[in-house]
């Protein structure tokens, strides 16, 4: 987040919060902080075993709550108070990030209706592509109050997890890159894991001496997806493990010390969960979807009808999938605009390598706006009997039973 998007967070929100950067140091506060704890306004935010703490000369430590922001963290009283304000005042900047989002795209699927040139549409879809990014910085702020939001995990790539977290990160970053495994797999929730991997980088960068690095690999081992956190200073890696515990078990995972390499971050191949579905009788069917609503019940409806579904919630991560599962797959559902890689472009992939493989794109956009004739294509929103109706046209058209 950028610093005016931080300074208007801390402004809506009526009981004191502040702000530290990745040094620890507290730089933006709103006026409630700075009744709540004048004398600490110039303090530092340290993370002990028991929890993190004010810390300011010649001042008793104060208690708080430290919640991953940015390239930062987010300061709190350490009460309840803290979170119900956030969680209002996240849902507040939700419900308008979707009125804006809703009045664009409809006012560009309305100019999109009148026919224009080749030129304006090829415009309207970069402009398309921007209210996607939106609908990312949204689920990104959902991220920060699991209060408001609860989100199912999902089939992601951990190595672009991982560098997508790394990015997010402002200011050059003490990190070297060993090996990333490209087809690592893993059922996470992606919120919770991409800020639980920046802070978990962000605090130990901060306790590494001057010339200090860490080396991360992603790799697969013993049905898991492992990121490895290797520093030169293994001394104080305790303390990063116990600040980081809790946030990388939200996402699904869990934090090991390997006295070889290091702080290893574990999560479970998405395979490895698919498999404990014996119930399931036909499938498996690939369902890709950014919004984790209409992923959740497209999902829900392919189970209750019997079939066993990979999930996945961006193009590459998708795209992996297929590489690595396709020719076990009975179909493909998935949304046309995606991040990372559009579903068009995972259609076509598939088609290429699985000639054979149903098909289905649905989309909340013009099947103009679309531009293929790869699959056949279902309107969002939609009911699911539609749903349901749709999916079994596919093998339908095929004469084939999944």
């Amino acid at each position: 987040m950028s610093p005016d998007a931080i300074r208007a967070l801390l402004s809506a929100m009526t009981v004191p919060a502040a702000w530290a950067d990745s040094s620890g140091q507290i730089a933006f506060a709103n006026l409630a902080f700075d009744a709540w704890a004048t004398s600490y306004r110039r303090a530092s935010v340290e993370e002990k075993p028991d929890g993190a703490w004010l810390v300011a000369l010649g001042r008793a430590p104060m208690p708080v709550r430290a919640e991953p922001l940015g390239d930062g963290q987010l300061v709190l009283s350490a009460g309840d108070g803290g979170r119900v304000a956030l969680d209002a005042v996240v849902t507040n900047v939700v419900r308008r990030l979707d009125r804006v989002v809703a009045s664009v795209d409809s006012t560009l699927s309305a100019a999109l209706r009148e026919r224009p040139s080749d030129r304006a549409v090829a415009a309207i879809r970069e402009a398309l592509s921007a209210v996607e990014e939106l609908r990312g910085v949204r689920r990104q702020v959902l991220g920060l109050a699991p209060g408001v939001s609860r989100p199912e995990p999902q089939a992601l790539n951990l190595a672009t997890l991982t560098e997508e977290a790394l990015a997010a990160m402002t200011g050059p970053l003490p990190i070297e890159f060993g090996t990333l495994a490209q087809d690592c797999i893993v059922r996470a929730v992606r919120e919770k894991g991409f800020w639980a991997l920046a802070a978990l980088v962000g605090s130990m960068s901060r306790r590494l001496p001057s010339e200090g690095r860490i080396r991360i690999d992603v790799r697969t081992r013993s049905h898991h997806g492992q990121v490895v956190l290797a520093a030169t200073n293994t001394a104080t890696e305790g303390a990063e493990i116990e600040s980081a515990r809790d946030a990388v078990e939200a996402a699904g995972g869990r934090v090991l010390i390997d006295p070889d390499s290091g702080v290893v971050v574990e999560f479970p191949l998405f395979d490895t969960v698919a498999a404990e579905r014996p119930s399931a009788s036909r499938g498996p069917v690939l369902v890709v979807d950014d919004d984790p609503g209409t992923l959740a019940m497209m999902g829900a409806v392919l189970r209750r009808d019997g079939f066993a579904v990979m999930e996945a919630e961006n193009g590459v991560a998708a795209s992996m999938i297929l590489r690595t599962h396709g020719r076990s797959l009975v179909a493909l559902v998935t949304d046309a605009v995606l991040p990372g890689r559009s579903g068009v472009d995972l259609a076509g992939e598939a088609r290429r390598s699985l000639p054979s493989l149903p098909i289905l794109i649905v989309t909340g956009h013009d099947e103009d706006l679309v531009g293929t004739s790869l699959a056949p294509i279902l309107r969002k929103p939609f009911q699911i009997a539609e749903f349901r109706a749709h999916v079994q046209a596919l093998f339908s058209a095929k004469g084939q039973e999944p």
